[in-house]
């Protein structure tokens, strides 16, 4: 992890928050919950559209990303603003909220529980370390 990074996580800590290296980048979570992520040395907080407000009004803009067909934009991201890094307080406050956006969410069900009944469990190997005879 970087210098950077393991400032943060310091600073965020406190909040119960930890990371997980993503994507080339990194997962700010807590309690279960990504609420956070760095791309390219630059922090986003996860928002609703009552928080984007507070976002604009600091002149943040919504985590975007480039592929092959063009520019995504991911609209529950918002760049963190760069004055909240000198006050820990502050940072703690906006990703507090975050949290609590994150934490309202209903939580993600595996591919298992996507499926429902119809999943089936894997098959058991009864043939591991026997020869098969040859015919």
């Amino acid at each position: 992890m970087r210098e950077s990074h393991t400032y943060l996580v310091d600073m965020l800590a406190p909040l119960g928050a930890s990371a997980r290296r993503m994507f080339g980048g990194l997962g700010l979570f807590a309690g279960g919950r990504m609420f956070g992520l760095v791309s390219d040395d630059v922090t986003y907080f996860k928002t609703d559209a009552a928080g984007q407000a507070d976002y604009r009004r600091e002149g943040c803009v919504p985590f975007r990303y480039d592929t092959r067909k063009g520019q995504i934009t991911i609209g529950s991201y918002w760049r963190v603003p760069e004055r909240l890094f000198d006050d820990e307080a502050e940072l703690q406050a906006w990703a507090r909220r975050a949290i609590a956006v994150a934490s309202a969410l209903p939580a993600k069900r595996g591919h298992a529980a996507r499926q429902g009944a119809t999943a089936k469990p894997a098959r058991k190997r009864t043939d591991i370390g026997r020869k098969r005879k040859r015919r």
